[in-house]
């Protein structure tokens, strides 16, 4: 998840193991959350983007 904070820099927030069947709808509103929380120093100021990576490992 991606957001601008109000010292003007961008913020990535990863969250790891999330379910395969999340949905863009929940992201959006988790995002929302942690904006309107104001738990963060500097601040969350709003969304810029999210995206799901996918990682494979091939054993050799």
């Amino acid at each position: 998840m991606y957001f601008s904070n109000d010292a003007g820099r961008r913020v990535r927030i990863t969250v790891r193991n999330a379910r395969e069947d999340v949905t863009a709808d929940e992201v959006s509103q988790v995002m929302d959350l942690l904006i309107s929380k104001d738990i963060f120093s500097p601040s969350l100021t709003s969304v810029i983007g999210a995206e799901i990576e996918e990682r494979s490992v091939t054993e050799l």
